[in-house]
């Protein structure tokens, strides 16, 4: 069994991991716009340290309500592949930085956003994986062009 090192979160109920060396800073989201034409789960851009980079909410997603405003949630900055790709993850509530043990799942067993599984006290808790995220978000930004 490998072990992740991850910060946890909370959505609504749900926790989840992502792992910390790809989270850039977490921040309270206060300079958003709201896209009409995009899908629910991403109707907002930030202002994050100067660049323009889309909110992701995985709460549909995690048997949650979709978030009606997210000004003033806390996020997560997440750089997914370049140096260029950034995106920010609404979460409720920030967790515990942790080392976890991945349990072994075949893909078809994953959410779309989860990369795996953790155990955590007896618990499991699904590793989101923000490229997965990701190539979610372009291919919707895709289709808005």
């Amino acid at each position: 069994m490998t072990t992740a090192k991850v910060l946890t979160f909370f959505i609504g109920s749900t926790q989840l991991a992502i792992e910390r060396t790809i989270i850039e800073e977490v921040f309270v989201l206060s300079n958003i716009t709201r896209i009409p034409v995009a899908p629910p789960f991403m109707n907002w851009v930030a202002n994050w340290q100067g660049t323009i980079i889309p909110v992701v909410d995985l709460s549909p997603f995690v048997s949650e309500k979709l978030k009606v405003v997210v000004s003033q949630k806390t996020a997560l900055a997440i750089r997914s592949g370049g140096h260029d790709s950034a995106f920010a993850l609404v979460v409720d509530d920030i967790g515990s930085n942790m080392d976890l043990s991945q349990v072994a799942l075949p893909e078809n067993q994953l959410p779309y956003y989860a990369k795996g599984r953790l155990l955590h006290r007896e618990q499991m808790i699904w590793l989101v994986s923000p490229s997965k995220i990701e190539k979610m978000v372009i291919g919707h930004i895709g289709k808005l062009s």
